[in-house]
């Protein structure tokens, strides 16, 4: 399961969205949570703020449970 939240410094967080495994699974401010199967899975996250200020994260999770 991946859990996340932004912030802002300033306090002007305009929208987010999530890419898991290459499929956009939201858009839109707030807490986003997602379980996951066994295997290797990419994620994107990307940020935008009020005054066009913007930041983007990647990565991997691999997730290997009974």
């Amino acid at each position: 399961m991946l859990t996340s939240t932004a912030t802002d410094p300033d306090g002007d967080l305009g929208n987010e969205l999530w890419w898991v495994d290459g499929v956009l699974k939201k858009v839109g401010r707030g807490p986003f949570t997602v379980l996951l199967p066994n295997g290797t899975h990419h994620y994107e996250h990307r940020s935008f703020d009020l005054r066009g200020g913007s930041d983007n994260t990647v990565g991997t999770v691999n997730v290997s449970c009974p």
